[in-house]
């Protein structure tokens, strides 16, 4: 996994090199993401596409079709032609996640979770994302989710940083600071 994972930051970073355009790297993750949905699609031919027995010639033959009918940028298309020339085409996702975080990195983003017991209304939402992005000098993107299992409060993860104001975290620590004490 580990050097999966070196290759697909090689190839993200690559293909940002090529991109100076803010609005046309966008564009691309957009379109890789489109494509990638199709590429891992068992029905649509996944099997073909990574199969190391099919030709590339084959292979980027079947691509140039998928990035017509999906109708996909010049640069993603030939992206994906030197993915599939190089039989990568397996890696995409995870190149695809390479190249968001670059992306992300080269724009002062970062992205995290924000995880509350209960709903919040989206100026809660937005009062909390102000508020860490600012301490953390980044532009803050959050996805959200509502866990009951905090009881009460929220949890935010921002790469390897956790704020947690949950009771159940407030909980768990009291618990252990009795059984130390006790």
């Amino acid at each position: 996994m580990a050097d999966s994972r070196i290759a697909a930051r090689r190839y993200a970073q690559a293909l940002l090199q090529v991109l100076r355009d803010e609005d046309h790297a966008e564009r691309c993750l957009s379109d890789l993401r489109e494509a990638a949905l199709v590429l891992q699609d068992d029905a649509i031919g996944h099997d073909v596409l990574t199969n190391p027995v099919v030709p590339v010639s084959e292979v980027q033959s079947l691509v140039a079709k998928m990035a017509r009918t999906l109708n996909l940028d010049e640069t993603s298309t030939s992206f994906l032609q030197v993915l599939a020339g190089h039989r990568r085409l397996a890696e995409v996702g995870l190149i695809i996640e390479e190249f968001g975080a670059l992306l992300d990195r080269r724009a002062g983003r970062v992205r995290g979770e924000l995880v509350s017991s209960g709903p919040l209304s989206d100026a809660q939402k937005e009062r909390l994302r102000a508020v860490v992005g600012q301490r953390l000098e980044k532009e803050l993107l959050l996805t959200s989710r509502i866990d009951p299992g905090l009881i009460d409060g929220v949890r935010i993860t921002v790469q390897d940083r956790v704020l947690d104001l949950s009771a159940r975290s407030y909980l768990d620590a009291l618990g252990e600071h009795l059984q130390k004490n006790g």
